[in-house]
């Protein structure tokens, strides 16, 4: 069974939190290609109709999911529809849901990692793609990242950017630095 190595983070803690926390530098490279990918896609026409609330979901069990048909994807979602981080090892297999929102079955994703799915935990896949921290990762891509808009749409996109830009270069809640000093 091949071992999976865990993220490297230096946290230089202070005598009162805010600490700092550094990534390692292959970390903040693919964050950035993250928030430039979300940026691009924003832009786009047809791209994903970006929801921080929903890592995937199309509008009907006939649509496959992808970066052009309204599939409405978070930050995570689009990162692996667009096979931009699949040399990192990211990747997706479709998975059909019941939608209690629409009411019918629709397809969402189950992320991989290197083929593998981790029991459905998307938050140790983005940690192991992106170098970083389970909790960071959570933070990132499970909604708790605060944005002044409704967390829909292109503005929204654009506002996770900067949020993952921000990240990149250290700047991430004092709660999520305070977890990452507690298992230091």
């Amino acid at each position: 069974m091949t071992k999976i190595a865990e993220p490297k983070v230096k946290i230089t803690p202070e005598v009162v939190i805010p600490a700092t926390v550094e990534f390692s530098n292959k970390a903040k490279e693919r964050l950035l290609r993250l928030a430039k990918l979300l940026r691009a896609d924003a832009r786009r026409k047809g791209g994903i109709k970006f929801d921080i609330n929903i890592f995937c979901a199309t509008k009907d069990i006939e649509t496959k999911p992808s970066t052009s048909c309204g599939t409405r994807a978070c930050a995570l979602g689009l990162a692996a529809l667009s096979d931009e981080f699949k040399r990192e090892g990211l990747g997706y297999k479709v998975d059909p849901y019941f939608s209690y929102e629409s009411g019918k079955i629709i397809n969402g994703i189950v992320f991989l990692y290197k083929g593998k799915g981790f029991g459905g935990n998307e938050m140790r896949v983005a940690s192991l793609v992106f170098d970083i921290p389970e909790d960071v990762a959570s933070w990132l891509f499970s909604g708790e990242a605060p944005t002044r808009t409704n967390g829909e749409g292109a503005k929204a996109e654009i506002e996770m950017a900067e949020i993952i830009e921000k990240a990149a270069k250290g700047d991430i809640p004092e709660h999520i630095i305070e977890s990452l000093v507690e298992f230091a």
